[in-house]
């Protein structure tokens, strides 16, 4: 679907197909852009320079959800082509050369680097928010996939809740803090950890409640992704999902009314 890329006064969401991994990127109706997450190795660059960005070598924003090679590996080659204004992580740490290459990239090529908590909101201009729901301190303190970050993107009466990795405890957490405030309702929600059983709660779904569910896998791969048993809790609650194994990459707008294909 044609987008008429630029011209365009919509929110507009697109989960890269980055084979087993996670790569989201986004652009408010004033133009800013934001990548959260950069899949694995180099994956990500096609898209972006093909579809996305064209000759434009900045994207404002990039934001690692968790240090997990799959959603960080990208963002090596991503600064070595791309000017950023913004990295945003949280406080966990890990260590490996890729993070290490990643943080010097950062240093040198990046103006300011925010360590994101519980509560941090990341302005996207044109009406577009990003509100993080988590790591809070308890869950910087588990493994990478319980720290995290969790984030709602807003525009008007439209959201997208993203996961990362978050496992069922984080949803959990997040339901009892947020559910009765009817905070999680978003009208789509990337699952987390690749459709794994670890991630998905009934409970959580049931407080989301999408429009849709977005999995982001690859095909064949070896841990089983999307598991069969998140496709049945999907099933039963009525939630339509689209996966990049099946569709590639997945385009989504919101006009901040509703939510189009």
């Amino acid at each position: 679907s044609n987008l008429g890329f630029g011209h365009n006064k919509n929110l507009q969401v697109y989960f890269l197909d980055v084979g087993q991994g996670d790569a989201i990127f986004i652009k408010s109706p004033s133009g800013k852009t934001m990548l959260v997450d950069a899949g694995p190795q180099n994956n990500v660059l096609k898209p972006l320079s093909k579809r996305f960005l064209f000759r434009k070598k900045h994207i404002d924003v990039l934001l690692a959800s968790h240090p997990d090679a799959d959603h960080v590996g990208g963002f090596v080659p991503v600064m070595q082509n791309y000017s950023a204004d913004v990295f945003v992580e949280s406080a966990y740490v890990k260590d490996n050369q890729v993070l290490s290459q990643i943080e010097n990239l950062v240093n040198e090529k990046v103006a300011n680097h925010v360590i994101a908590t519980e509560g941090t909101i990341i302005d996207l201009g044109g009406g577009v928010t990003f509100k993080i729901l988590a790591p809070n301190d308890d869950e910087l303190n588990g493994d990478s996939n319980n720290a995290s970050i969790v984030g709602k993107l807003i525009y008007g009466k439209n959201s997208f809740i993203l996961t990362g990795d978050a496992s069922i405890s984080n949803e959990i957490r997040l339901v009892k803090e947020y559910g009765e405030g009817g905070e999680l309702k978003a009208d789509v929600l990337k699952l987390g950890h690749h459709g794994s059983r670890t991630s998905s709660a009934i409970e959580f779904l049931q407080n989301v409640k999408p429009q849709i569910a977005i999995i982001s896998a690859g095909r064949n791969n070896r841990y089983g992704h999307p598991h069969p048993e998140v496709l049945n809790r999907l099933k039963n609650l009525n939630i339509p999902y689209l996966s990049t194994i099946t569709d590639g990459t997945i385009c989504l707008q919101s006009d901040g009314v509703q939510v189009s294909k």
